[in-house]
């Protein structure tokens, strides 16, 4: 329904500012109506005027503001936080790629109280995250930001000790930084570990527990880069983040350990 403004005029005010005439005049107003505006009765019932209307014909009859430019249209393409993403991904690849060539299948973000894990992959290959090129700083106790990339249990794995967090001031395309780096280096599946609260009474403190899902506090959502956004608007499927194939796995060897 379209929002309307009820409004009527008495006989003798000025058409364009609603006061009687002989009293206070508006800046440019008049007493009596222009050409072509037929004068109510002040008995007649109120008009029924659309606001935008109103609104539009207000704007037209005072012209343009003294002081204030006029809007033109935007010819500047906002910049996209992806747009160079790649490259940067390509270029903390390089300098991993400078001193290994092992291709990891799976990828290990450790949360807090597991960074010791990179220490137990023997004989892995360990990088600090300070010294890879547009690596966010790792700024929070317990996040050491090492990377290490070896093979553990006969698998080749890549772990990282020190993810980036939304809540330490970075965008979005710092903080999926090191997922995309780990997916560049070969890694299909992916396993993050954190410390999760939860509304059930029976789970205690250093329990661990399989996540099924999260609640997006940060109202932030996929972060594509041009060639994802494109490759999504051609149909491209979304992925489950919690595969229910992977949670089964977790939980079998859960049982069995």
């Amino acid at each position: 329904m379209e929002e309307t403004e009820l409004w009527s005029r008495p006989a003798d005010a000025c058409w364009r500012c609603s006061r009687r005439a002989g009293t206070v005049r508006s800046s440019r107003g008049c007493s009596t109506p222009p050409s072509g505006v037929r004068a109510r009765s002040p008995d007649a019932p109120p008009v029924r005027v659309p606001l935008e209307r109103r609104l539009r014909s207000r704007a037209r009859s005072r012209g343009p503001r003294p002081g204030y430019a006029t809007m033109r249209p935007m010819r500047i393409t906002p910049a996209i936080p992806t747009a160079d993403i790649e490259a940067r991904v390509a270029d903390a690849v390089a300098a991993i790629r400078e001193r290994t060539t092992l291709v990891p299948q799976v990828g290990l973000t450790l949360g807090s109280g597991l960074g010791g894990v990179v220490d137990a992959i023997p004989g892995a290959e360990l990088f600090h995250t300070r010294d890879l090129p547009h690596w966010p700083a790792s700024t929070v106790s317990g996040h050491a930001g090492r990377l290490a990339v070896g093979t553990w249990c006969g698998i080749p794995v890549v772990a990282l000790a020190g993810r980036s967090h939304r809540y330490e001031g970075y965008t979005l395309d710092k903080v999926t930084f090191a997922v995309r780096v780990m997916h560049a280096l070969g890694c299909r599946t992916m396993l993050f570990t954190n410390a999760v609260g939860a509304i059930n009474p029976e789970l205690r403190p250093a329990e661990l527990m399989l996540a099924t899902g999260h609640l997006n506090f940060i109202s932030k959502r996929n972060l594509l880069t041009p060639t994802e956004l494109r490759e999504r608007q051609l149909g491209r499927k979304v992925g489950d983040p919690y595969s229910p194939r992977l949670r089964a796995a977790l939980l079998e060897a859960a049982l069995e350990a």
